[in-house]
């Protein structure tokens, strides 16, 4: 079994680091020769670090705690993650198969987290079907069979259970509706702009409480995205550049913390925040509508087509972009699908008028234009689920 090593940063976590080591002693089918846990206590002032060591002591866990402080300047969960999966790395002497996960110390991971973390990244599934099992694929961009397994797999997060249930109503109501635009969003991605290491069914979550990346995905990276926060988006944007194959696998779960007052600038907590003062005021939460995900996707798919080929007709993509002739020329001469896609967004970006074209609209309002949209393509029979 390819061993498997969790990092686990955690900044004055007394009260709620138990939790997460008692869910990680418990992963099924793990062994001590598996499955090795480095917690990192940085810059704590409560005893953190003290309290992991008294959980562990009564666990059956291979696990360690590891206290460092860092710079004012670098005190931040960028730095702390990039840390801990640094050193869970080196835990693992380069093994060939050797892979590395993330989770946080407010997070209880699910009893068989690991093992589909595993799973997904090897390309199968506990029950050897489905798709993360192993088997050719759909035809990648260049026409050659892709096969199961991932560099990289973002799992599913949900919310503890007792601290989602102590939210206001109207926020508890926000939140579920914005999973399910999210969900709804990704499904419509995956239909109109596939991508063959990413099937359906799928979700939308690549963030640090819940991924996993193998050690050679790690290797290739080179360096830790340098940001203070959303360190998980930029590691993934980092993934991608290169090409890796990136899996959002709803099998992979873990419930977190709902509170609203988390340890980082940026995240779940301050997405509450948000919400909750938005409401206060009477405000309305607002996204991208069904019909700029549809020319989304559609641009994506057409961009994915004509990557690094010769176009007869390169203004029809330009049009699909909202783009200036030539705009897209650097995208396109990318030497990676990743950098086109990014260097293409740029462009759209610069050109302004995708925005003006496509206002944003009111979170329900979208979740009903997609769940309509998605009907009315299966309907049609273009798309079959």
């Amino acid at each position: 079994m390819p061993p498997l090593v969790v990092a686990v940063p955690a900044r004055n976590e007394r009260e709620r680091i138990g939790a997460a080591l008692t869910a990680l002693a418990a992963q099924y089918g793990e062994t001590s020769r598996s499955l090795h846990v480095v917690v990192l206590a940085n810059n704590c002032t409560d005893n953190t670090a003290a309290q992991a060591r008294r959980v562990l002591a009564g666990l059956n866990l291979n696990a360690e705690v590891i206290e460092e402080d860092f710079p004012a300047e670098h005190a931040h969960v960028g730095r702390a993650r990039g840390r801990a999966l640094e050193l869970a790395a080196a835990r693992l002497g380069g093994h060939p198969q050797g892979l590395l996960a993330s989770t946080d110390a407010d997070t209880v991971p699910a009893p068989d987290w690991a093992a589909r973390m595993r799973l997904a990244l090897h390309g199968t599934g506990l029950d050897g079907a489905g798709p993360d099992s192993p088997g050719p694929r759909a035809p990648d961009a260049h026409g050659s069979p892709v096969w199961g397994g991932a560099d990289l797999v973002g799992g599913r997060i949900l919310t503890l259970p007792g601290e989602r249930a102590q939210l206001p109503a109207g926020l508890r109501r926000l939140q579920l509706q914005d999973a399910a635009y999210h969900l709804l969003s990704a499904r419509l991605s995956s239909l109109l702009d596939p991508d063959p290491h990413d099937p359906w069914p799928r979700h939308h979550q690549h963030f640090g409480a819940n991924l996993g990346l193998r050690l050679s995905a790690w290797q290739q990276l080179g360096a830790w995205p340098q940001v203070r926060c959303l360190e998980d988006v930029a590691l993934v944007q980092a993934v991608r550049r290169l090409d890796l194959r990136v899996r959002h696998c709803p099998r992979v779960r873990v419930w977190t913390s709902a509170r609203d007052c988390g340890r980082v600038e940026t995240g779940l907590s301050s997405q509450l925040r948000e919400w909750r003062d938005l409401q206060a005021g009477g405000g309305c939460w607002t996204v991208p509508g069904a019909a700029e995900l549809r020319a989304a996707a559609g641009a994506g798919a057409a961009l994915r087509a004509a990557w690094n080929r010769p176009l007869a007709d390169p203004g029809r993509l330009e049009q699909c972009w909202m783009v200036q002739p030539g705009a897209l020329d650097a995208a396109l001469a990318a030497p990676t699908l990743g950098l086109a896609r990014e260097w293409a967004l740029v462009a759209r970006h610069a050109a302004g008028l995708w925005s003006d074209f496509f206002p944003a609209v009111p979170l329900s309002a979208a979740v009903q234009e997609l769940r309509s949209l998605i009907a009315d393509l299966e309907r049609i029979g273009l798309i079959k689920v």
